[in-house]
């Protein structure tokens, strides 16, 4: 069973290489192979429109974290952009800032 925490809708999530600070999770859909795709939507003061909607397909659950399928290679933008990665691996990761608040059953 995988460590990492699963993103759920409403969740605030952070990706290590996207310059925007939060987003909320408007969808998951968790594929065979420990494969998610994740739809989130950039808080304000970013537009709230369908057009700045976001997905990050293809997001592979491994261990304690969820990672971009393949790494950016060391020297190109990607790399620079997203701080190198997890220990200079070069992989964009999600983590999540915050999660969703639950109604009370009572």
């Amino acid at each position: 069973m995988p460590d990492a925490m699963i993103p759920q809708v409403g969740d605030i999530i952070k990706m290590n290489g996207y310059p925007i600070q939060g987003m909320r999770v408007t969808r998951v859909i968790e594929e065979p192979g420990a494969v998610l795709s994740v739809q989130a939507i950039p808080l304000p003061p970013c537009p709230q429109t369908k057009n700045h909607t976001n997905y990050f397909n293809r997001f592979v659950i491994d261990g304690d974290r969820i990672r971009s399928k393949a790494p950016w290679p060391p020297g190109c933008s990607g790399y620079s952009s997203n701080g190198g990665g997890r220990n200079g691996d070069g992989y964009d990761e999600i983590t999540i800032i915050a999660r969703a608040e639950q109604p009370s059953l009572f």
